[in-house]
């Protein structure tokens, strides 16, 4: 394929006065294929890197971005076996109690 002229990313951002969200190369077997067969590039090929960038162009766009899960903290451990010790005690309202406790402590609240 002959080389066109093209216009970097940093001056489109430029000119726009705005950063790109992706910056999407174009992949002539991935994207052919994808025409020909009528699919979506993730259904040709789900990981490829082309087609998790679409994902996070769409997340971004519609504001349904992923939520990460956090890594478990320092007192996770601790939490877990308070919440697991107080949900055997079978006093419902002061197992509630505690478990609420145990979470407004963490943000502290309690």
């Amino acid at each position: 394929m002959p080389k066109r002229p093209e216009i970097t990313p940093a001056d489109f951002a430029k000119a726009l006065e705005d950063q790109p969200l992706a910056a999407i190369p174009f992949d002539p077997q991935l994207f052919g294929t994808a025409a020909n067969n009528g699919q979506m590039i993730s259904e040709i090929s789900a990981s490829h890197k082309t087609a998790g960038m679409f994902l996070e162009l769409a997340q971004v766009l519609t504001g349904r971005a992923e939520v990460k899960r956090s890594r478990g903290g320092l007192l996770s451990p601790f939490l877990s076996k308070l919440m697991h010790r107080s949900a055997g005690s079978g006093n419902a309202a002061t197992d509630t109690r505690i478990g609420a406790c145990a979470r407004e402590t963490l943000f502290g609240v309690c």
